[in-house]
C-alpha cells in the first residue's frame, strides 16, 4: 500500500511543469521559458503562460512586450515534454 502511495506522489510531481523567472538575456533583452509536465502534449497552454508573464513583466515598467525570438519544442513520447522559450524586449 505504501508503494502505491509513493507511486502516486512521484507521478503527480513528474506531471508538473514549471515556468522560469524572467532573466536578462542581453542589453534590454529578456528571456523566460516554461516546460509542460509529463503528460502535456499541446504546448498552447505553456505558450499562453509564458506570454502572459512576459507581458506582465513589461506592463510593470509601463512598456509593451515585443517578441524577439520564440523557440517551441513539441512533446515527443519517450523523449521530452513540450516546452517554450521566449526572448523579448520591453518598449
Amino acid at each position: 500500500m505504501k508503494f502505491i502511495g509513493l507511486l502516486i506522489c512521484v507521478l503527480a510531481l513528474a506531471s508538473c511543469g514549471g515556468t522560469s523567472e524572467v532573466v536578462r538575456a542581453g542589453p534590454g533583452t529578456y528571456m523566460i521559458s516554461s516546460g509542460g509536465g509529463m503528460y502535456t502534449q499541446n504546448p498552447s497552454g505553456i505558450r499562453q503562460k509564458v506570454f502572459e508573464r512576459a507581458n506582465a513583466y513589461c506592463d510593470a515598467m509601463g512598456k509593451s512586450m515585443v517578441q524577439v525570438d520564440v523557440n517551441e519544442r513539441p512533446y515527443a513520447l519517450g523523449s521530452h515534454t513540450a516546452s517554450i522559450e521566449l526572448t523579448f524586449k520591453c518598449q
